[in-house]
């Protein structure tokens, strides 16, 4: 018998954790963001599914792993604070600021 590992997710469990920890971030700290991090398809959750439930439970602030998935992102979160975490190369800088996505910097020179 073979054996194929699968995650399933509860969207009702994930923006009750996302609520959690936002409170505590503000009662700890009385400030910052926290940031959801949805890369690689949500860690194999669902991207859009997981990012609609967070946004819709008031996450402003994403992060993803490469420009396609910032401009997914883009798309259904139009208010969004979207940090792409990946190296995007230099000749898509116009599709960085076209969807309003922030690079992540990775050294001086870039």
């Amino acid at each position: 018998m073979h054996y194929t590992p699968c995650a399933t997710i509860s969207l009702p469990t994930l923006v009750s954790n996302y609520h959690l920890l936002s409170s505590r971030l503000r009662q700890f700290s009385g400030k910052g963001h926290l940031w959801c991090v949805v890369k690689s398809n949500a860690y194999g959750h669902g991207f859009a599914p997981c990012v609609s439930a967070l946004y819709h439970a008031g996450a402003r602030y994403f992060a993803v792993g490469t420009l396609a998935e910032g401009i997914t992102l883009r798309s259904l979160c139009p208010l969004a604070n979207i940090l792409i975490l990946g190296v995007v190369a230099m000749e898509d800088t116009p599709a960085l600021l076209s969807h309003n996505l922030t690079p992540t910097i990775p050294d001086y020179h870039y």
